[in-house]
């Protein structure tokens, strides 16, 4: 799902037609912004100001300049610095076989073992094995039409320094890869190889 601003520039704003305050998005009155704005669900909540430095009227829309938090400027945690993100939305399989359990275990015993993790609470775990990982996560299977994956249950545990992306589940590619999905507030999903 695109953001805003993205929408607005593929609408044909410039990029120096768009500016932020925090996670306030700033838009110069315009042909396009003002169509955009006309069309938008929640126009209720759109201000304009005229900006002190060039004099031109810009709309504010609160709250939606997600940029930080979508991904441009995501930091990710040492633990998970070499993770690769994956490119577009992937298909899962279904149903998880013996030998996949084993892979994903294989897979988050690699990622997480021999290190202390911290949860929600401030309290630490040392993780030696599967049972610390799952003791830590809670990871119960679940399968459905769209997808298998053991899920987080028991804690908050962000991939990013900024802590936006928590760790939802883990699940398997129908090619065989592993995947961490990470969603932020708004259940914007960040997927990450690891295995």
């Amino acid at each position: 799902m695109k953001t805003i601003k993205e929408q607005l520039i593929t609408l044909g704003m410039k990029e120096n037609e768009l500016d932020n305050h925090c996670s306030d998005l700033y838009i110069l009155k315009n042909t396009i912004s003002t169509n955009f704005i006309n069309s938008y669900e929640f126009k209720c909540n759109v201000t304009t100001f005229r900006s002190e430095i060039d004099n031109n009227i810009w709309y504010e829309i609160p709250f939606a300049y997600t940029e930080d938090y979508k991904g441009n400027k995501l930091t990710l945690k040492p633990i998970f610095k070499n993770l690769i993100e994956f490119a577009g939305t992937p298909k899962f399989k279904t149903e998880w076989s013996e030998a996949d359990f084993k892979n994903v275990n294989k897979a988050l015993r690699k990622l997480f073992s021999i290190k202390t993790l911290q949860n929600h609470r401030g309290e630490n775990k040392v993780i030696r094995g599967i049972q610390d990982i799952e003791s830590f996560f809670g990871l119960p299977y679940t399968s459905s039409s769209s997808y298998a994956m053991i899920g987080n249950t028991n804690t908050r545990y962000c991939v990013d320094v900024e802590e936006n992306y928590n760790i939802e589940l883990f699940a398997i590619t129908t090619d065989n890869k592993i995947i961490l999905e990470a969603w932020d507030n708004e259940e914007n999903e960040k997927y990450f190889i690891i295995g």
